[in-house]
């Protein structure tokens, strides 16, 4: 690949300054030392190093992973994360007030120890509802945390928290 681009170098050179003394021994040897000037460089310029492959436990070390072997559980099951979200949640004044009601989906992260974090709200309502959710996700406590291959790993998770009057 190198030869043939330096190839196509030389020629490119060759024609493009030797139009007024193509047939000049010098005009040629300077065309071609110009070339192998520019070919050396290139060449060195796109020289790649070898790297180092990563193992898994590198790769996987800050990923946040989306679908696992063994995903996160908050403790006592799905039902209890339900009876804790219906204990918690307060219907915000203002959503209530105007009518607002729907489902408020929330994305959060469940870390390697079980912790809650990067909370974030994929679709919101409106009325203080959204503010409403992540507060209650704020309050959760630590989950079980999913699992890869053995070991605990970031993963996030998505719940939808439903409002209705």
């Amino acid at each position: 690949m190198k030869v043939q681009f330096l190839h196509v170098l030389h020629h490119f050179s060759f024609f493009s300054t030797n139009k007024i003394s193509r047939f000049s021994l010098f005009s040629k040897k300077k065309t071609i030392l110009s070339s192998l000037l520019i070919g050396v460089t290139i060449t060195a310029f796109c020289k790649s190093e070898t790297v180092k492959p990563l193992t898994l436990a590198e790769t996987e070390k800050d990923t946040i992973m989306t679908t696992v072997e063994e995903p996160p559980k908050f403790p006592g099951g799905y039902d209890a994360l339900k009876n804790f979200i219906a204990e918690n949640i307060q219907y915000p004044e203002t959503a209530r007030n105007s009518g607002i009601s729907g489902i408020v989906y929330v994305s959060f992260v469940v870390e390697k120890d079980g912790s809650i974090g990067d909370i974030m709200v994929l679709k919101s309502i409106g009325g203080g509802c959204d503010e409403e959710a992540v507060r209650v996700i704020k309050l959760m406590p630590n989950w079980m945390p999913g699992k890869q291959k053995g070991q605990n790993v970031r993963t996030k998770f998505t719940i939808p928290i439903n409002f209705n009057l």
